[in-house]
């Protein structure tokens, strides 16, 4: 009887020990089941008419998430008059290599455009790269130039991110470099009398605006409410005065919070100013509240509003950008893409800026105005920053130069997956599955139709599914990589 009592406890132990160990992938499968039972919407298949001859504005806003765009009314009332193609990606999660692959229709690890000294907290590999674009390669602005189109820049030039030096100013005819920020309120490439003084031009003209207004720093209004060290202006400049390394090294008309403003109309030491003060912002919320490594809800809570805030003032510029556009006229004859370069991590996974892969950094908000589109299209079409150049030269009706390698959107497109490159990070995204991989290799698998947020890591699973989808991924990605190297 006793040995029959400890056969009988050593079955339901080995039972449990089992249930234990593949629950997970039994519950994973159940809910793949359940997604697969939802059927997807179809890509609104796009057909865009011919437009020669027309003029281009590409609005760039640096670092403004998909999903907090949807709160952005007038984005909203241009979304509904164009192409929202609502499945766009960046193909790298910052601003130098992000602007290169969309003014070069080249990814990343193909350009090799990194930046200046650029550098990720927590990741083991960074980039000291200081070479410019290739000569063999050529930009939107020369393309465009050489099509008979006034060329003209209304972006920072000064910062790092956007040096000229790297190849940024290649085929402009006009650069108007603009300030990075002023006190409390980042950026100003849309201020309503550089807007329409752009819009003057007779000839055909392609405009880039570049907008810092969702960047680093973020201030609430006022004092900065309950966080004043983190978002009040006034508080936070202060203390970065009197606990940054890099403050000593301002210009003397920079080095007091009495003289900010003067300082503040001087763009390089601007630029870099508002630069560094972002930083000890992210900083200073990683490390001083609530102790070392630790980020309370509540002042995540304060983080999301402040950004939420700088999300409404660019949307209030680019309004009054949209009234000047027709006022002018030009919304019959100008095609207007809005894109981000990337997003931002608000510590959702555990970081404060733009420093991997995950979907709030990687999806952007993505879309074109075509003044003979007929009817408003939402598409789900998957689609990357490296599709833009394609597209432009496509609808322009402009010869394409031979070194592209993003697709033509404007016949709709066959599915293939978006790719990302950044800092020896990368990713695959087939718009189910998505494939993350660190500079060291660790990878990390996420089924998006279950887990939008990428909170289950499939990696580990032993799930026969799970298993063939992460084999298949890393074929993908390793054929990629090999193609950049060619």
């Amino acid at each position: 009887m006793k040995t029959k009592r400890i056969i009988t406890f050593g079955c339901a132990l080995a039972i449990a020990v089992t249930t234990v160990f593949f629950s997970r992938e039994w519950l994973w499968e159940f809910q793949f089941h359940r997604a697969q039972q939802t059927p997807a919407v179809p890509a609104g298949r796009l057909h865009l008419p011919p437009c020669p001859g027309c003029n281009l504005i590409i609005l760039s806003m640096d670092t403004l998430r998909a999903d907090f765009a949807r709160s952005a009314p007038n984005l909203e009332a241009i979304a509904k008059r164009s192409v929202d193609f609502t499945n766009a990606y960046t193909n790298a999660f910052y601003t130098t290599p992000s602007h290169m692959t969309l003014f070069t229709s080249l990814y990343p690890n193909r350009h090799q455009v990194t930046g200046r000294g650029i550098h990720v907290p927590r990741w083991p590999r960074t980039s000291e790269s200081t070479e410019p674009l290739s000569e063999r390669y050529v930009t939107l602005a020369e393309v465009l130039k050489r099509a008979g189109y006034k060329t003209h820049w209304y972006a920072p030039l000064n910062l790092k991110h956007l040096d000229r030096e790297l190849g940024f100013a290649r085929g402009f005819d006009k650069l108007s470099p603009t300030l990075f920020a002023r006190p409390g309120r980042p950026g100003l490439a849309l201020n309503g009398a550089a807007v329409k003084e752009a819009l003057q031009e007779r000839k055909p003209f392609f405009y880039f605006f570049h907008s810092y207004v969702t960047h680093l720093p973020y201030f609430l209004p006022g004092e900065g409410g309950e966080f004043p060290l983190l978002f009040g202006s006034r508080n936070l400049i202060n203390n970065y005065f009197k606990m940054s390394e890099r403050a000593v090294n301002l210009p003397s008309n920079c080095a007091s919070l009495a003289v900010l403003d003067g300082c503040l109309r001087q763009p390089v030491a601007a630029d870099s100013f508002l630069h560094d003060l972002g930083q000890f912002q992210l900083w200073a919320m990683e490390h001083v509240i609530n102790g070392h490594n630790k980020f309370g809800s509540r002042q995540k809570e304060n983080l999301r509003l402040a950004y939420a805030d700088s999300v409404k003032a660019f949307d209030t510029q680019l309004g009054e950008m949209w009234r000047q556009l027709k006022t002018s006229g030009h919304d019959q004859d100008t095609i207007v893409i809005l894109v981000s370069d990337h997003g931002e991590e608000l510590f959702e996974h555990g970081h404060g800026s733009h420093s991997s892969f995950y979907q709030h950094t990687a999806r952007v908000p993505f879309l074109l105005y075509h003044p003979k589109l007929q009817e408003p299209v939402k598409s789900t079409e998957l689609v990357s920053l490296v599709d833009v150049m394609p597209t432009v030269t496509a609808v322009l009706k402009i010869p394409p130069p031979a070194q592209m390698q993003g697709r033509d959107l404007s016949g709709g497109v066959n599915p293939r997956p978006v790719f990302g490159f950044s800092l020896g990070n990368d990713y695959v995204n087939d718009g189910e599955w998505k494939l993350i991989r660190g500079p060291s290799g660790l990878e990390e698998l996420y089924y998006l139709p279950t887990d939008p947020l990428e909170q289950q890591n499939l990696s580990g699973y032993h799930w026969p599914r799970i298993h063939n989808n992460l084999a298949r991924l890393r074929s993908v990605l390793r054929k990629w990589e090999m193609e950049q190297s060619l």
